[in-house]
């Protein structure tokens, strides 16, 4: 059985593989507590952001140990929600499973938004994850993961999941850095 690992990742991964956050990251602790063959990653795209600063976060990384905690937020702000930003943490998440012997397909599908809480753009993204997802074939266990990004993504995560009645799938989440994620029931009349 395939298992798979549906999430958006946000600020505090990006920070954890930077090496500015005392604990991994959710998505990473998620992929570090349990097994999943496959984990597939949304990732909001900046649109407003696009090509403004391409190949200057790479050197950058290097110093920011180097910054004030001012500077450093600045630089994070820069390269956030970019096409830059995601290939550095694939690249960090990819390594540190390999260094855990984690066997994890993960792909990332960035995802232009209006706006960081573009309800439509959130359910549509998530809705084609789901999608793709529940088409291929094989008995399969969908975890849709509702912690990394805004509280808007994890509401929609939960109603995305009511389209797809006849796919296994279960939520999760962690509420203390640090912890593995727990599982979270919808409410019985959602279910109905």
């Amino acid at each position: 059985m395939r298992k798979y690992l549906l999430t958006w990742y946000g600020i505090t991964d990006l920070r954890a593989s930077l090496q500015l956050e005392k604990t991994t990251g959710p998505v990473l602790g998620a992929l570090l507590a349990e097994d999943y063959t496959d984990v597939v990653i949304l990732g909001f795209t900046n649109p407003s952001k696009s090509g403004e600063h391409d190949n200057t976060f790479a050197p950058m990384i290097g110093g920011l140990k180097d910054l004030s905690a001012t500077e450093t937020r600045n630089v994070i702000d820069v390269f956030s929600n970019t096409q830059e930003a995601h290939s550095h943490f694939i690249d960090w998440l990819q390594k540190q499973l390999l260094k855990a012997h984690k066997k994890t397909t993960v792909r990332i599908q960035p995802v232009r938004l209006e706006h960081l809480n573009d309800t439509e753009g959130i359910y549509e993204a998530a809705t084609q994850s789901l999608d793709s997802v529940s088409s291929e074939s094989g008995e399969k266990l969908v975890t849709l993961f509702l912690s990394p990004g805004t509280p808007v993504m994890a509401f929609v995560w939960a109603f995305a999941a009511l389209r797809h009645p006849n796919l296994k799938k279960r939520l999760i989440a962690s509420s203390q850095p640090g912890k593995a994620p727990e599982n979270i029931a919808l409410p019985n009349e959602w279910l109905e």
